[in-house]
């Protein structure tokens, strides 16, 4: 994924804010990727 589609997901509430200045919690978005985890906002247009 390129890094403009992975902020894009950020923007749009698919995926969670950095934890801090650009890093996010890998263990975070490995659990939405598995399913997991509730994504921050399942309802989101892109």
């Amino acid at each position: 994924m390129k890094p403009s589609e992975f902020m894009s997901l950020v923007n749009a509430g698919a995926l969670p804010r950095a934890v801090r200045h650009n890093r996010w919690d890998v263990a975070e978005l490995q659990a939405i990727m598995r399913g997991a985890k509730i994504k921050p906002s399942e309802e989101f247009e892109l």
